[in-house]
C-alpha cells in the first residue's frame, strides 16, 4: 500500500522560514483575555502556517481551538495580514526549551489577504531557491 507524503497532500505551496528570516505572527489566545502573543512563523502557505513561541500559556492552547491571527509581519516590519480567524490543527510542546509549536489553518480569510500571503510565499520561495 502506498501512502502520500505530507508534501503530496498539501493544497498550497509552502515556504519554510528560519528565526533569522524575522517573520512573526501576532495572535490572540483562545480565551481572548490575555495579551497578544508574538510568535515566530516557521512555515506559511495560503492555507495556514506554523508558529513557534515560548510557552507562557502552559497547555492552554489545544487542537481545535479558534484563535485570531491579528498580523503577520515580515523582516521589514510591513504588516501582511490582519484579523484572520484560524483553527489550531496541532500542538507540539518541547519540554526542554519551553517552546510550543502550533499548526494553524486559516478559516476565514479575505481574498485580498489571501493574495498578500500568496505573494509573500512566492517572494520567499524564490529567495530560498
Amino acid at each position: 500500500m502506498m501512502y502520500a507524503s505530507p508534501m503530496d497532500r498539501r493544497q498550497h505551496k509552502r515556504v519554510l522560514f528560519t528565526v533569522e528570516d524575522g517573520i512573526v505572527g501576532l495572535f490572540n489566545p483562545p480565551d481572548n483575555n490575555s495579551d497578544k502573543i508574538e510568535a515566530t512563523v516557521m512555515d506559511m502557505s495560503e492555507g495556514g502556517l506554523k508558529l513557534n513561541f515560548r510557552s507562557i500559556l502552559k497547555n492552554s492552547i489545544k487542537e481545535g481551538d479558534r484563535i485570531l491571527l491579528s498580523a503577520i509581519r515580515g523582516s521589514d516590519s510591513a504588516q501582511v495580514v490582519i484579523n484572520v480567524d484560524s483553527e489550531v490543527k496541532w500542538v507540539s510542546e518541547n519540554q526542554i526549551s519551553d517552546e510550543i509549536g502550533l499548526g494553524i489553518e486559516f478559516m476565514s480569510i479575505l481574498d485580498d489577504d489571501k493574495q498578500k500571503i500568496s505573494d509573500m510565499v512566492e517572494f520567499w520561495f524564490l529567495q530560498k531557491l
